[in-house]
Parts: structure tokens; sequence; C-alpha cells
């Protein structure tokens, strides 16, 4: 009888280990998501300023009303957010309330310009909720789940011809080109052969990362894969804006956290298993468990309906695909005058003098804001409506929609939209506002 406590007792000391270790990781976790989401804020901070001409584009026209001070408190609220959540300790409260007023903030931010929301910051969101909501142990086993599907999402979205003969070989030119070996020189069917690698190894990551006795393995993949994409993307090769760069390093330094420092019981079963005595300790703790859980699960779930046109591309994990419907800006050659100046550099000549000329909106806004265009239709339909309407392009702007690419030809639908009255009655047909922001005008 004297041994039977013993017996109970003895585990408790590994039990504790385990849990201090979980505490651990996710302090790390928190600060690595802070010091990533500081270092692209500050390489992003035009996008999240009214300082630039580039349109804003409300989520809801009503948001579009918001004074312009509005953007500049929401961009500091997201900096202090941040800085508090790096800086403050592993049981304070002043990381908690960091994080949220970095969620709250953003989605402010998000509210007055759909442009803002970049997959990383939502991705930085999500985290900080879970981070808020549960204790490390259960955060974690979270934060895995979503990894595996912005993996599973990300490999999905690529799987496609479209992909194969577009982005897929240009990501892989960045790596031939830079060893001497450049991609034109090869076999058409190698070359979609090689892009179709990029997808099918995300995938193999996803499934990898899911299950225990892969997982080393499927770390060491998801390291070579963002390395592969830094070196690819970088200076010395594509030269991609730097932003980019530092997203896939957070990849490496959260994956090494999450699935390379963590013990098996702290896996992906997080999700469903009951609620340990930490969590249960803390308020509202039913409410709590279940909201992140809601908050995971529809962003790994969600994503689905983003073929069906029900769902966005980024909030999808669809970084770098092909196959998504998209718009065009055309104008008129000789309204390229009454563009912007910053704008004009970015305008493609027809071939012949009587043909519109392409308004490149994507590489305005990468050079304008420092950060990818928002690709929603919608979103491009509302800076095609400010270039019009401020600039007095009227009946000199057309938009080319362009519908999902075939997942098997690559094929597309098009059709031209001209003048600005038909233009705006398209613009309404969307569920969410496509109509940019009233602000006070600048002719630089």
């Amino acid at each position: 009888m004297t041994d039977h406590p013993q017996a109970i007792k003895a585990p408790l000391p590994d039990r504790v280990t385990e849990i201090d270790a979980d505490v651990i990781v996710a302090t790390g976790l928190r600060r690595t998501v802070a010091a990533a989401a500081l270092a692209l804020l500050i390489l992003t901070w035009r996008l999240w300023m009214p300082l630039t001409d580039f349109p804003q584009v409300p989520l809801f026209e009503w948001a579009g009303r918001l004074p312009l001070w509005c953007d500049w408190a929401g961009f500091a609220a997201m900096c202090v957010g941040m800085v508090a959540a790096y800086f403050g300790g592993p049981t304070a409260r002043v990381w908690r309330c960091g994080l949220v007023v970095f969620v709250i903030a953003f989605g402010v931010m998000v509210l007055v310009n759909q442009h803002r929301l970049q997959p990383w910051a939502y991705q930085f969101a999500l985290i900080a909720l879970v981070l808020v909501l549960v204790p490390g142990p259960r955060a974690l086993a979270l934060v895995r789940v979503l990894t595996v599907g912005i993996y599973f999402h990300s490999a999905l979205s690529k799987l496609d011809f479209s992909f194969f003969s577009s982005h897929g070989q240009y990501l892989i030119s960045g790596l031939t080109d830079l060893v001497g070996l450049p991609l034109s020189d090869w076999d058409p069917t190698v070359r979609r052969g090689l892009a179709a690698l990029l997808p099918v190894s995300e995938l193999l990551v996803a499934v990898g990362l899911y299950f225990g006795r892969t997982r080393r393995a499927a770390l060491a993949a998801s390291i070579l894969m963002h390395a592969s994409l830094i070196v690819a993307l970088g200076p010395w090769s594509l030269d991609h804006k730097f932003p980019v760069l530092v997203w896939n390093g957070y990849f490496i330094a959260q994956n090494i956290l999450l699935f390379g420092f963590s013990t098996e019981a702290a896996s992906l079963r997080g999700f469903l298993s009951p609620a340990d005595a930490t969590e249960r300790s803390l308020p509202f703790a039913a409410f709590r468990g279940w909201a992140a859980r809601a908050i995971i699960g529809m962003a790994v779930l969600l994503p689905f309906l983003q073929p069906f046109g029900l769902f966005d591309v980024w909030p999808s994990w669809a970084v770098y695909a092909s196959r998504p419907a998209r718009v065009r800006i055309l104008v008129a050659s000789d309204a390229i005058g009454k563009l912007p100046s910053e704008l004009q550099q970015h305008v493609m000549m027809g071939r012949y003098a009587d043909l519109p000329c392409v308004v490149r909106s994507d590489r305005w806004s990468l050079e304008a804001t420092k950060a990818p265009i928002y690709p929603e239709p919608r979103f491009q339909m509302g800076v095609a409506i400010e270039l019009a309407e401020r600039r007095g392009l009227g009946e000199g702007l057309h938009v080319q929609f362009e519908s999902a690419a075939n997942r098997w030809t690559g094929r597309r639908t098009m059709r031209t939209i001209s003048g600005i009255d038909a233009i705006r009655r398209e613009a309404k047909q969307f569920r969410l506002n496509a109509f940019p922001r009233v602000r006070p005008r600048n002719d630089g």
C-alpha cells in the first residue's frame, strides 16, 4: 500500500518538464512572430500610411469614410502591440494586451483598405489570437495545425497547368539561372515537370509534418524549401522585394520551434484533446478553448471555398498561384499623360498606336507600397475606378476580366468593359466593396 502513492507521483516530474518546455517554445514563437511582424511592418510602412497615390479600397464602403488619422493610429498601435508582445515576460499580461492591440488594429486597417490583408499579416493575427486565448501546449498544437493547413492549401492552389507553365517556371529559373543553366534552354515538358516539383514538395511537407514519424524529415524539407526560395527570390537572382525574404526566413524559425524542439506529446493532438489543468484555470476556459479551435478550424477549412469564388485568394494561402481570376487595366495611348507620374513608367505600350496600353498596377503596387497588389478582381476594379475618376480618363479606360484558368489546360475566358459608367455598374456586382476610398488628391 505504501508504494501506491509513489507510483502515481513518479511520472509528474517528466510531465512538469514537458509543460515547461512547451512554455519556453511558446515564448520563443511569440517573440519570433513579434520580431518578424515588426520587420515587415517597417519594410512595408507605406502600405499602412495614407501617403502614397496608390488607391485604397475599403472592405466595406462605409469604412472609406473613416478619417486618415485612423491609418496613422492603426499603424502605431500595430507596432506598439508587437513591441509589447516581444518584451513582455512569459507570464505577464503585457504581451497578451500587446497581441490583442495588434489584432484589433490590424482588423481596422483591413476595413479601411483590403490591400493590407497581406498573407503574412493575416497569419500573424491568427497566431496572436491563439496565443492569447489558450496556454502554451494548446497554442502550439493549434499553430501546428495552421502551419500544416498553410502548406496544404498553398500546394493545392499550385497543382494546375497554369502554374506549371508560368509562375512555377519563373520560380525555378531563379535557381537554374543562378548556376548557369538557363531554364529557357530546357525542353518545355522538362520545365513543366520541374515546376510541378514545387507544389508536390509543399504537399509532402504538409503530410510529413502532420504525422509524428515523418515530422523530422518534413521539418528538414521545409527548411530546405524556404532556403531555396530565399536564394531564388533574393537580390542575387530574381531580386524580389525584401519582405518576401523575411517571411520565408520567419517560416524557417517558426518551423524549428514548432517541430524541432517539441516533445512527442506536443504534436497536433491538441486540437481536440481535453483541456489540461493549466487551461482549466483560465477565466472562461471552455469558451477560450473552443474560440481558439474555431479560429484555426475556419482558417484551415474556409480556403476550400476559394475555387468557387467564395473566399479570397490570399487568406486561402494561394501565394504565387497562377490560376485565380485576374483583371487588367487598359488606357488609351493618348490618355497616358493623365496618369500619376510614378505610374507612367509601368505602362506597357501597345504594338499599334490605336490599341489600348496595359497599366501594370501590380508593379505600381510594389513600387509605391513595397507590397504585392491584392489579387482580387474587386480590389483591382477599385484601382481602375480611382484612376478614371481622379484622373479624368472617362471613356479612355478599359477593364479586361480574365476568368480563373482551367486546371488542366490553363485556358481562360475574357471580357472587356469600357468607360467609367460601365465599370462602376460592374463594381456594384461584387459581394464586398469595390469602390475606392475618397482621399485628398496628390498630383505629384
